[in-house]
């Protein structure tokens, strides 16, 4: 019986890992965390929200710019309409006050202001061209009468002139009376020439305030217009500007790139800081191969290579009745990593096992790598053998 021969092994532990595919979850900026919705070992969907960062500046930072657009989207739709509309005069106050005292302390028009100014501009330049008009349309209608008394007047003199005439050639009347007819018709005409040149200028004054007052229009049409190029800028923008935010508050929520086990996650808490491109934790994707990931210290990397055959237990074994896994070695790190705070150095050996079907990605095991055999009487009796030595 203590001829039986038994495997010499050197003693480690291990985790199961995936060979290739850890996804790490980490930030490209200084952040605190808002929240923090997992823990080591949880299982979790792709696209699962893992990490809230605060984002309360990001936010009003939206809720500003929105209110920004809302203002400019009001304001190019109030424009479209009057250019759709004619209606030039009411919205030209538009224009012209966005700049001036119609913008409150945050920057924001007024608009209630703005419109009411623009309706009494409205008012007041469609009264003033109408009165303008008006006048001259009732000066020309005057000067109509006027012509029309004075022509009546004419028809009579002239028929008292031939009349008077007549009766001259018969010496019938004085000659005084003819020359008194004569200065009258003298006077009308002069007074009909006068009342034509009156007429004329005021139908020249009419149409010179319909061409400034088509100009105006024009003029302010002009201005919309531009007003409108500068609205659809300024929204562009903005859009351009709210969409970058977005962007940068979807970053600010951090999501699980695949579905699998939380594992090596960081004591995040809420208000925890993070520092630019720190692995915060990784999550080992589900279906992908296992393999073994275990760390010898210098005193027990002696023997440990490449095909060295393993036996694997995971944790919660009974050694006494389970039957271990087969496992071999295939991969041995040529250079140590420094542990500080125990301060020895470890190399990484990887290990595949020969069944995963009772593995899971995050499980702790125990390693046993089988370096040679010895008889049972040899086995019990080494650590003895190594305590007298």
């Amino acid at each position: 019986m203590f001829l039986f021969r038994v495997d010499e092994s050197i003693n480690a532990s291990g985790t199961i890992v995936t060979e290739f595919q850890r996804k790490t979850v980490s930030h490209s900026q200084i952040k605190s965390i808002d929240n923090v919705y997992i823990k080591e070992g949880e299982f979790v969907a792709q696209g699962a929200l893992l990490i809230q960062l605060d984002n309360k500046i990001e936010l009003m930072q939206l809720g500003r710019l929105n209110i920004s657009r809302s203002t400019l989207y009001l304001t190019k739709h109030r424009i479209e309409a009057a250019l759709k509309d004619q209606k030039i005069i009411f919205y030209s106050a538009l224009a012209k006050t966005l700049n001036r005292e119609f913008l409150d302390g945050q920057g924001h028009v007024k608009e209630n202001e703005i419109f009411k100014l623009a309706q009494s501009a409205l008012l007041s330049s469609k009264i003033s061209y109408a009165k303008q008009i008006e006048r001259i349309n009732g000066s020309i209608k005057s000067f109509d009468i006027q012509t029309s008394n004075s022509k009546f007047q004419l028809d009579i003199i002239n028929q008292q002139l031939a009349s008077a005439n007549i009766l001259a050639a018969k010496k019938l009347t004085k000659k005084s009376l003819i020359y008194s007819l004569l200065q009258q018709q003298s006077n009308l005409k002069h007074s009909l020439q006068l009342l034509e040149i009156d007429k004329q200028r005021a139908r020249h004054q009419r149409t010179q305030i319909k061409a400034e007052f088509k100009k105006y229009n024009s003029e302010l049409k002009l201005q919309l217009y531009l007003r409108l190029m500068d609205v659809d800028l300024n929204l562009k923008s903005t859009e351009t500007e709210i969409g970058i935010l977005r962007d940068k508050l979807a970053k600010l929520q951090l999501h699980a790139s695949a579905q699998g086990i939380i594992f090596n996650m960081l004591p995040l808490h809420a208000g925890y800081i993070i520092r630019p491109g720190e692995a915060l934790l990784q999550i080992i994707p589900e279906h992908e191969k296992l393999v073994i990931d275990s760390r010898l210290p210098d005193s027990k990397i002696k023997g440990i290579h490449i095909n060295l055959a393993t036996k694997i237990y995971p944790k919660a074994a009974n050694r006494l009745f389970d039957k271990p896994i087969d496992g071999i070695v295939t991969h041995v790190s040529t250079d140590a990593l420094t542990n500080t705070r125990l301060g020895e150095n470890l190399y990484l050996i990887r290990i595949e096992a020969n069944d995963t079907s009772n593995l899971i990605a995050g499980m702790s095991v125990d390693l046993h790598f089988i370096t040679g055999n010895v008889r049972l009487v040899e086995y019990i009796l080494s650590p003895l053998f190594k305590r007298i030595q």
